[in-house]
């Protein structure tokens, strides 16, 4: 993995962006060539079993298309026919016309006159072939077959029969199974289409190409796929999706999730072509691979989107893309780290991070009499114990005292590296730029926008929410307020405990989710007692969300008590959210904002 050291000079004007294609480079970061090489011969040794239907399996963004990329070359290079078809570029327009055309079109049109001009044949597809035996004669064979059984529905139900015989015959020019008598047909990008398209596809597959020669390969993400089968078909709970898709697909192949050696070296070639290397050392590299979840697309979407930022830095004097690429990291990968730059900043949370690191090696070195201890502990109202008998205590009430986040983090080597490595000046352009980002609603925490789209595609509903939200300061919450807004939910704004109480008092019943925040001006625990005075003057009894960018074991323990859940991250946000919609009916209607004067 590349490495520099932190004074390199950088040539910003290097800096490129990715595409998205199939990775057709000679190199072979995740070992594709091993695995489509014994494809082919399974396919090409199989093709007496034909038809076949192939399915390579994969999350979005894994390689599918790559792998498939190479199947095709080395079917090709056993001299089978092959057709690549993007069912995504169909969308809106007839896919399951465009699947067959394209089948259509690798076959001889000769061949198909003299299919549908046979006596047999005539005898039993008497619609198919009274339609289109004139039509065969001049022009485009396939259009005008195509257009010939569009106009009446039993030609097209006997279209299956008209490939069955032409394959036949196909097959039999030469004698002996070979690679030359398969026809494999690439489907890729289906877990980008609509229900609708996906659920055409396979109608294509099982009832018009179902046919002795054919072989499908048909790329997809099985629970984007599953959801659409679901969604179009409404099948029960006793006739799933997988039984569906077992119909349609024999041999299923799971792309194996990238070992730590493969997705370095594709990591590499990465920074390499994109020219980010020499920004990186080797932990924040890491980083971003594990923050990708070992995703190809994932890890290019964040470098293109260091250099689409890099590229409109209005100040890149300011912002040296040395820093740019670490705030773009705490941004997309530690979200929740990143929202305590919004809390009131008693200190950047880079240096209160770390003074937790050293305070904690302090305590378990028994170094009590240290000032930095001192200064740790008082930094959260609390005691450097007198004696030994003491630490484990004091460990535990530091552990209780300082953002969940941080006990999860110290863990992590590589995020430690990262803070380690910012000096002063870094720390204060980095918490800026952070802040003018949620000031500006640019929401980067890629697991939270995933929260708002889960699997399928299909936007989160919260039609059946009425929120009323306390926060002193609304504005750090506009871009979240506006986001639960589009997924349908009411949202009333209030910016203290006492006009929030008057709301729920005089529109009894309305709100059915109170979300506040925990700490106003004046007070550290203001949304706890209102949350409290809601309770006992019985002015609501639902479900409360306590929406604050610091979470700590003491924080809670007392949300618990009130019987309400506590969270800084804006992904569990909606996904509770999104839980509590089941609970309630729709609302009748929205209203407008209440004003706090």
């Amino acid at each position: 993995m590349a490495t520099r050291g932190p004074d390199a000079q950088t040539d910003t004007a290097s800096f490129v962006l990715l595409g998205d294609q199939p990775h057709r480079a000679s190199s072979d970061p995740l070992e594709f060539d091993g695995m489509a090489t014994g494809l082919a011969s399974l396919i090409h040794g199989s093709s007496i079993s034909t038809p076949l239907t192939v399915g390579i399996r994969a999350p979005w963004g894994m390689g599918k298309s790559t792998l498939m990329y190479k199947l095709q070359r080395r079917l090709q290079d056993k001299d089978t026919k092959t057709v690549w078809f993007n069912a995504w570029t169909f969308e809106g327009q007839d896919v399951l016309e465009g699947l067959v055309k394209s089948v259509l079109e690798q076959l001889d049109p000769n061949l198909l006159r003299r299919v549908l001009r046979n006596k047999k044949l005539r005898a039993t597809l008497r619609a198919v072939v009274t339609i289109v035996a004139g039509w065969l004669r001049v022009g485009n064979a396939v259009d005008r077959l195509w257009g010939a059984i569009s106009a009446d529905p039993r030609a097209r139900n006997q279209l299956q029969q008209v490939l069955e015989q032409a394959m036949e015959e196909w097959l039999a020019t030469v004698p002996g199974p070979t690679g030359k008598h398969l026809i494999a047909i690439f489907i890729d990008d289906l877990d980008r289409c609509s229900p609708e398209n996906v659920f055409h596809v396979f109608e294509a597959i099982k009832l018009y190409l179902h046919a002795p020669g054919f072989v499908f390969v048909i790329g997809f993400d099985p629970g984007i796929v599953s959801e659409s089968i679901l969604q179009q078909k409404k099948y029960s709970t006793r006739i799933t999706s997988g039984q569906y898709l077992e119909k349609i697909i024999q041999i299923d192949y799971n792309i194996p999730r990238p070992n730590e050696q493969q997705i370095s070296r594709l990591f590499a070639e990465y920074v390499a072509g994109s020219g980010t290397g020499r920004l990186l050392r080797e932990a924040e590299g890491q980083l971003i691979i594990d923050g990708s979840n070992r995703n190809p697309r994932r890890i290019k979407r964040f470098i293109n989107r260091f250099v689409l930022e890099h590229a409109l830095e209005k100040d890149s004097a300011t912002y040296p893309p040395e820093i740019l690429i670490k705030a773009l990291m705490l941004q997309m990968y530690f979200g929740d780290f990143s929202n305590l730059f919004a809390e009131g900043m008693r200190k950047n949370p880079v240096d209160e991070f770390t003074d937790y690191l050293e305070a904690q090696a302090l305590l378990r070195g028994e170094s009590l009499d240290n000032p930095k201890l001192a200064e740790v502990m008082q930094f959260y109202d609390l005691v450097v114990p007198e004696a030994q008998a003491g630490i484990e205590a004091a460990r535990g009430n530091l552990d209780e005292s300082v953002p969940e986040e941080f006990r999860r983090l110290a863990k992590n080597r590589d995020f430690a590296a990262l803070v380690e490595s910012l000096d002063g000046n870094a720390k204060e352009l980095i918490a800026q730029r952070i802040l003018r980002k949620r000031a500006a609603g640019e929401f980067l925490d890629e697991a939270a926008e995933e929260a708002v789209r889960p699997s399928g595609g299909v936007a989160a509903d919260l039609t059946p929410l009425r929120i009323l939200w306390v926060d002193d300061k609304p504005e750090d919450n506009t871009s979240a307020i506006e986001r639960i807004q589009q997924m349908g939910a009411t949202v009333e704004t209030v910016t203290d405990g006492e006009v929030a109480g008057k709301f729920l008092a005089s529109r009894s019943g309305w709100a059915n989710v109170v979300i506040s925040d925990v700490q106003r001006e004046g007070s550290k625990e203001a949304g706890f007692d209102d949350a409290a005075m809601f309770k006992s003057n019985k002015l609501f009894d639902g479900p409360i969300v306590f929406y604050t960018g610091r979470v700590t074991g003491r924080r809670r323990k007392r949300a618990d008590e009130l019987s309400a859940w506590i969270t800084s991250s804006r992904q569990e946000l909606f996904e509770q959210l999104q839980a509590l919609s089941y609970r309630f009916a729709p609302p009748e209607g929205k209203i407008r904002p209440v004003s706090a004067s």
